[in-house]
Formats: C-alpha cells, structure tokens, sequence
C-alpha cells in the first residue's frame, strides 16, 4: 500500500494525527505528489487545524488547478478562519470550475453579501434555487428561509439525524417506524429532539404547546443551561440529554415543526411564550436606562468574526451617552473585555434561566446574534440586534425587523467591516432614548 492509500485508510478509521503525519511523509518523497497535498487538507480540516488545511489545499491548486475538490476545501478553509475575501476568491474558483453545484453557489451568494455586493448575492442565491429546485440540500432549505419563502419548512424532514449532546462525531437517528408526523397519538410521549444552535431551540421551542395538543406528553433535548427556563414553556412535560434515553417514545426532529404545523389551524403562540424563572440574580438601583450588552458569540462557529465587534473600543460612543446603566451580559468568551466596573454591572449568569432574570429588569437589550438576542425576543423584553452581515434566516435579509420577535429592531451593517457606521446609527438611538426618558 502506497503512502496517500496508508494516509487515507488511517482517516476512515479517525486516526487523524496519524493520517496527517504519514501524507507529510508521503509528500516528503514526493513534493509533487497532487493527491498527498489534497489529503493532508483534508485531514487538517477534519483536526480543525484552518490555516495548516489552507496552506496544503493552496499547493494542491498550484499543481492542480483543474481540482474543484481542492477549490472546495480552500474556501471552506478561509470561511471558517473568517478570511472571507479569500474565501470568496476560492469560491468563485469552485464556482468557474463546476457552475451546477447549487451549494458552491449559494455559499458564493453568502460571501458577496459579507463583502458589501447583495446584487452579486441575490443573484447567486437565485441560481443556487434554480439549480436545487426540490430542495435536496440544507443550504437552500435555509436560503428558501432567510427570503421567507412561503412553505420553506416543509423541506426539514421529521427523523432528520441529530448530534447526539456534546459530540460532533456521533448521529442519532429515530427508528423509521418511530418518527412523528403530526398525527394525533393520545397517551403517546413525543420527544422532539434538536439540532443547531442556543438560538435555535429558544426560537422553535415556541411549537411545543402545539405538540402537546396531539400527545400524551412532550419530552425536550435540551442542555442543563436551558432546565430552568424552559420549565415555563406551556405543554412541556419535562426535558432529557438525550433522545436515546427515553424508552418507547414517538421521535421528532425539532426544526420539522413549523413545517407540520403549517397546514394546520394551530398556530404557535406569540412571544412571550418564555418566561424568567423566579429566582435568580437582581440588578442595583438605577435612576437612568438600563441597557444590557452582548457584543460576541461563539468562538467556534465559522460566522462568528462577522457577528462579533472586534474590540469594545469601538463602543465608546454609546458608553458617552448619559444616564445609562449598563449591564453586561457576556459570559465567557471575551467577557474580561468589559470596561472598568464604574460602567458596566456584571451580574453572575450561571444558566439561561438567570439571564432570563436579568433581561426582564432592564429597559432595553443591544446585542449581536447570539441566543441573547433570541431570549430576549421570546420574552417579549425590548431588544436592538445587530445581525451579521449574512444572517440567520429569523433576521431576514433587509427590514429593521422580524416577524418572529415583534419585540426586536435590527441594525444592520452594509458589509462585515463596517462596525464604525451602525455603531453610530445606534448611539444616535440611544441619545433619542434616553432624551425622552429624562
């Protein structure tokens, strides 16, 4: 067996660092060696190592410049680093290389808005449908979404596979012979299982009750940080880790309900449709507006450098604007970024349930898109949300609002480096705000 076969048999079986190694040693022997280079991206993507994928997919493209696999790779490389003006370059490669692939195109039409061209985007979104018509791929399920189609849900498939909780390397799929479809099932139990992110199960979550009104019971997939919120959630039973613990029970995938529903006279309740639990932490005494601030999401995902404001400097024009109590709702990540505790209240958010608590106390919410904005959304709490410049669908594309969260007012920022614009655009809104409150 040949080094690059060594190397390939050594991936399928999720030895990785292994895998890598012996491509490096292939390509050692033979510099030129086209599918060596190809394999080591390849292997470097599957070990989450972005610039070593990027740097081994681009010598692959030297030799090979024909290869729409390599071309493929290097802008996926470049998206999740948050290089998106090289990724569009290397997506526009794939593009010219093979132009029926509908996913190539609607991640092209993705980029041009990031980069400030939403003709160039609406034009390759419209092509990316024209050539996925029945909707085979997720893409274009959510491309069909973000320009709020109607009947875009119908595409999400009931026993659609699932992360099982805390792993990116394992599925679960229901039985076939278990999958819910809307049927009413009377003493049945139904456990709607998840996929996505924070946001997402605090955005669908509203579809619940409307389960409840065809099931016996209504289990929940969700992580601890949800327990105490979600406890309010009308026609919820209970919640589980996972849907494999539950014995005998009816599966659904929890992104196929607005699609079951939609032909239905049910229809979900409007926000609130959460509530904050009874305890938890309270705020200091303010004679002025309270605003609670996000101003970063999740390190982990490839759209985060586009949501996130790259420094809280950046936010002193709202820190001048008077009688202002700020309240900072970051945890974690960059949270250690807050300016000196005379301008920020930093309450303990142990879970979604305290942020809950705290979000109910305050006059207004600014906030990227994080499952901040969508909590606040679903409490029906008064929220300004700062989307990427390539939303999530609940965003849409234009419009200062959504029709999910009458509560929420977006400022949007015309390509992904311009920070300094809607920063603006929003102090002008505080010192509005604050004018009328004093």
């Amino acid at each position: 067996m040949d080094l690059v076969h060594q190397a390939n048999a050594l991936r399928r079986e999720g030895r990785l660092d292994q895998a890598l190694a012996v491509c490096l040693e292939a390509l050692r022997e033979t510099p030129t060696d086209v599918d060596a280079w190809h394999l080591a991206g390849r292997t470097a993507l599957d070990l989450r190592r972005f610039p070593l994928a990027a740097l081994y997919f681009q010598a692959a493209l030297q030799l090979d410049p024909q290869r729409v696999e390599t071309a493929n790779g290097l802008w996926y490389a470049h998206f999740q680093l948050g290089n998106y003006a090289r990724a569009a370059e290397a997506c526009r490669r794939s593009w010219e290389l093979d132009p029926t692939d509908a996913y190539v195109a609607a991640m092209l039409g993705h980029f041009e808005y990031v980069l400030g061209n939403p003709e160039a985007g609406r034009r390759m979104h419209l092509r990316a449908l024209e050539l996925d018509p029945d909707t085979r791929l997720v893409s274009t399920a959510l491309l069909r979404l973000l320009r709020r189609e109607e009947g875009g849900w119908k595409w999400f498939d009931p026993g659609a596979p699932a992360l099982r909780a805390r792993s990116h390397a394992e599925r679960w799929t229901p039985p076939a012979d278990r999958v819910w479809r809307g049927e009413a099932v009377p003493g049945r139990t139904v456990c709607v299982y998840r996929g996505g992110g924070q946001g997402d199960l605090i955005l669908l979550c509203r579809y619940v009750p409307l389960v409840a009104r065809r099931a016996g019971r209504v289990l929940l997939v969700c992580e601890p940080l949800h327990d105490r919120l979600l406890a309010s959630l009308d026609g919820l039973s209970g919640v589980v880790r996972s849907p494999a613990e539950v014995d005998d029970a009816l599966y659904v995938h929890l992104w196929a309900l607005p699609g079951i529903f939609a032909g239905s006279s049910l229809r979900p309740p409007d926000p609130p449709y959460l509530r904050p639990p009874a305890r938890g932490p309270g705020l200091p005494d303010s004679a002025g507006v309270r605003v609670g601030l996000g101003w970063a999401g999740n390190p982990n995902t490839a759209v985060n450098p586009d949501r996130s404001v790259p420094s809280l400097r950046l936010l002193d024009p709202w820190f001048d604007v008077p009688s202002i109590q700020w309240v900072s709702l970051q945890v974690g990540y960059r949270s250690e970024e807050a300016p000196t505790p005379d301008i920020l209240v930093r309450p303990q958010l142990n879970d979604f349930g305290d942020t809950a608590r705290v979000l109910s106390q305050l006059d207004l919410v600014i906030t990227v898109d994080t499952a901040v904005a969508n909590l606040a959304g679903a409490l029906g709490v008064r929220a300004w949300v700062l989307p990427p410049t390539y939303p999530e669908f609940r965003w849409g594309l234009e419009g200062d609002g959504t029709p999910w969260y009458p509560s929420v007012r977006l400022f949007r920022r015309r390509r992904t480096d311009d920070w300094e614009g809607v920063i603006e655009r929003v102090a002008e809104a505080l010192r509005c705000l604050t004018s009328g409150h004093r």
